[in-house]
């Protein structure tokens, strides 16, 4: 497989503003027409185990597509990977809205919204790889969070004035094509992009040769923590402040709190990679470990707030670190490894977290304590291959 450090000159200007524009847009767009799927799903009344198993389905289809997604991004370039992934997520919102008089497409949309993942975030992570500046490299991945969370600010302002003039059709509409907008940037900036093979062999070496097993650990503790934070403790937050209203009220105080982290945050990142994943990993530990025992609406907003501020002091220099080696291995294999390993690893959990949430008391607690455990995992991405 061709080694591409060795092949592309890193850092360019133009590419990455191009990317923050193309974040931005993506974002409002985004924010004006989605759905947060276990919430809405939680809505229908689909039980948590169910909700669980819609995801299983999806990480069942990362696991098997990754490779064939990964070879188009990597013959058709990261632009059009990211073009060719749109249509997934706009059909996949269609299909979310469809689902209560269409119980069948419960079975379908988790590989639609698999394809659009796939593709996206193989695209994204080579232009990331290719753009970047490696002393900059925590600053600019601060940039986009930072530009992704104004976004989300900017667009229920847009949403509003639009539904109250022309209808949630034209929201949508807007929505959809505000999402294709999105691309533009990607191409207007001309990324140079040459054509790659993917060495299905190179990938399994990144995930079970002994120099990298530190960073696939880290990748299953990351797979198994975001999973739970992301579709365990939504609903959690639901059920114990009683409404959505609330929840969205939590998440707009959280926000305001991360903006002011995350502009510390890259700088300090770019000081130190390592002694930050080290210090943010403790950090974010410490959130699970107070979600255990989450038992009023007060201490679980507080407890939100708290996890999500911390999550940037380890995801950040998590990032930062894994796109710095990458650049010093056989990048693209690393970047497919990453991938499927997530998947594996959400494979492997997802059901057992599902037999929890039938069988076990106070589940909640648990996986809570599973995602606290396997948080620390973060760390290990820290020691070198």
């Amino acid at each position: 497989m061709r080694n591409l450090h060795k092949h592309h000159h890193f850092f360019s200007h133009a590419n990455m503003d191009a990317l923050y524009l193309s974040v931005f847009v993506m974002n409002i767009a985004e924010s004006m027409i989605s759905i947060f799927v276990p919430i809405y799903l939680y809505s229908l009344g689909y039980s948590i185990t169910w909700i669980i198993l819609f995801f299983l389905i999806s990480r069942i289809g990362g696991a098997l597509f990754a490779l064939p997604a990964s070879k188009i991004a990597a013959n058709r370039g990261p632009a059009w990977s990211i073009a060719l992934s749109t249509p997934f997520l706009i059909v996949y919102y269609i299909g979310l809205l469809a689902l209560p008089q269409w119980p069948g497409l419960f079975l379908v949309l988790p590989l639609v919204i698999t394809g659009r993942a796939l593709l996206y975030n193989f695209g994204f992570d080579i232009i990331f790889l290719f753009s970047s500046h490696e002393k900059r490299m925590g600053r600019e991945l601060s940039t986009l969070s930072i530009v992704s969370i104004m976004a989300s600010v900017i667009s229920p302002f847009a949403a509003g004035v639009l539904i109250v003039t022309a209808g949630y059709t034209s929201l949508f509409g807007f929505g959809a094509v505000l999402l294709c907008a999105s691309v533009i940037p990607l191409f207007v900036a001309r990324f140079t992009h040459r054509a790659f093979l993917v060495d299905g062999g190179q990938v399994l070496h990144h995930i079970f040769a002994s120099e990298y097993r530190p960073a696939s650990l880290s990748f299953v503790g990351y797979a198994i923590e975001n999973s739970i934070g992301f579709i365990v403790w939504p609903i959690f937050l639901v059920l114990i402040l009683t409404n959505v209203s609330s929840v969205g009220a939590v998440v707009s105080l959280s926000t305001f709190v991360t903006l002011i982290v995350i502009t510390l945050v890259g700088k300090m990142v770019d000081k130190n990679k390592t002694g930050m994943l080290r210090f943010g990993t403790v950090l974010y530990f410490f959130g699970w470990v107070g979600s255990i025992f989450a038992n009023t609406p007060v201490f679980a907003s507080l407890i939100d707030i708290y996890r999500r501020a911390a999550g940037h002091f380890v995801g950040i220099p998590w990032a930062a670190l894994f796109y710095s080696r990458a650049r010093k291995q056989d990048m693209y294999a690393a970047v497919v490894a990453r991938h499927l390993v997530y998947n594996a690893s959400r494979i492997v959990v997802l059901p057992f977290l599902a037999l929890l949430f039938l069988y076990v008391p106070h589940p909640f607690a648990w996986a809570f304590a599973i995602a606290g455990a396997f948080s620390l995992l973060y760390s290990l991405l820290g020691r070198k291959a």
